[in-house]
Formats: structure tokens, sequence, C-alpha cells
């Protein structure tokens, strides 16, 4: 077997983080759903910069990974990434799992089929991009 890149490993997460939020939304579980789709476009991003040879640390934003994105030359076409699917990704990564605020209601009723949806099928345009980059 030849090993992956770093890169390439990043990018194999990200589809395998694609798979669990199709099976999240088939269950109904749309805030995980949302999660893991922002895990996905997360990691997909970061393959992204690692092929290029940029170290994006910890960073957890999606704005902030697309940003580094653009600095590092690659543009992600607004039909691929949006500013505002990237700024509601960017939410999905502590909103879906936290209750926040006065804590009236769980982040499982707060998400819901269209989100998810919409979430999801956005992974699934950021993954397809980063698959025809980065070699798994």
């Amino acid at each position: 077997m030849i090993p992956r890149s770093r890169a390439g490993t990043w990018l194999a997460q990200a589809a395998n983080d694609v798979a669990h939020a199709q099976h999240a939304y088939h269950g109904r579980f749309y805030s995980q759903a949302c999660y893991g789709a922002q895990q996905a476009v997360e990691k997909a991003l970061k393959a992204l910069l690692l092929h290029v040879g940029k170290d994006c640390g910890r960073m957890r934003s999606i704005l902030g990974l697309r940003q580094a994105l653009q600095e590092a030359g690659i543009e992600i076409p607004e039909e691929v990434l949006s500013l505002q699917a990237a700024q509601e990704l960017t939410r999905h990564n502590i909103d879906t799992r936290y209750p926040l605020g006065d804590g009236e209601d769980a982040p499982f009723e707060l998400f819901g089929d269209t989100q998810a949806k919409a979430s999801i099928d956005c992974a699934i345009r950021v993954v397809e991009l980063a698959r025809s980059v980065v070699p798994e």
C-alpha cells in the first residue's frame, strides 16, 4: 500500500465525515448532521492548505480557513463554498453541540432538515473540489 500524504489523510477523513453526516441526516439527527458536515468542510479545506505546504494549526473557523486559502492563492468558487455558507458552517462547530445562552433549547431542537441538507450538500461540493486537487 502506498502511504498517503498528510493532506490525503485529512481528505480521507473529510470524506468519512460526510458519510457520517449523511448517516445522521437519514436518522433525523439534524444537529449532528450539521456538525459532521462542518467537520468535513474543515478537514477538506485543511487538506488543501496542507497540499500547498501551508500549516493550518488548530484553526476551526471555516471563514478563517477560506481566507487562508485565498491568501495562499487558492480561490474556492462561490458555488462550492459561498461566504454565507462559510459563516453558517463556522457557527455549526459550537452551536450544534452545546446549549448556549439561557440554555432553554438543546442544540438538537434548533436544527432541522433544511439546514442539515444544505450543510451536507456544501460539504460534498468542498470534498469533491479537494479531491480534484489532492491525491488520496
